[in-house]
């Protein structure tokens, strides 16, 4: 078999492009950092996590320090005329699961995140406020484990700690172990 000077300039090229790649990701590599990370994405442990939605487009979701107010998210998030809301309402510390809502007309909402997102963003639901559908959404918990913690609520008045969930028939201390991480109860 005869290799002819075409193919052999077509080989050339081949290995070229493949040196080329080669060596741009092996550069690449080298050079990418990896103390990367997204702002106030660090969900550590002693973190407020917190929904800021806003019509200019500066929400998402937030990690911050303990202690955090709002001017300080707002600083961050990048809000401006701060001037416009109640300095009383503004100057308290954030908590985890809250939801700040700034509208247009000098309008400023506070509330809490749905279970849904509190879960999705690995935080726990109040066990006493929890709703049938709500608890539905931890892996392990159907209907009617979820309608029997509810009629137990009503029946027996808040729970006081999560063990409590082991009154409850068919609870016992191994689903209780995987399920707590999902719940808190508000002082």
């Amino acid at each position: 078999m005869r290799v002819t000077g075409r193919q052999v300039d077509g080989l050339m090229i081949v290995v070229f492009v493949t040196a080329a790649v080669c060596l741009f990701s092996f550069f690449s590599v080298r050079m990418a950092r990896d103390d990367v990370s997204i702002a106030h994405g660090d969900s550590r442990d002693g973190s407020v996590v917190v929904k800021l939605s806003a019509d200019s487009g500066q929400g998402g979701i937030y990690y911050l320090p303990a202690k955090t107010t709002l001017p300080e998210l707002f600083n961050i998030a990048g809000v401006k005329h701060q001037d416009r809301f109640d300095q009383n309402m503004i100057a308290r510390p954030l908590i985890t699961g809250q939801t700040i809502t700034v509208e247009t007309h000098a309008r400023l909402i506070l509330g809490q995140m749905n279970a849904a997102e509190r879960l999705a963003l690995g935080l726990a639901i109040d066990l006493n406020r929890a709703t049938v559908e709500e608890l539905m959404l931890i892996d392990g918990i159907g209907e009617s484990t979820a309608t029997g913690i509810v009629h137990f609520r009503e029946t027996s008045g808040p729970l006081k700690k999560v063990s409590d969930l082991t009154k409850i028939s068919g609870i016992k201390e191994k689903k209780l172990k995987r399920w707590e991480r999902f719940f808190y109860l508000p002082p």
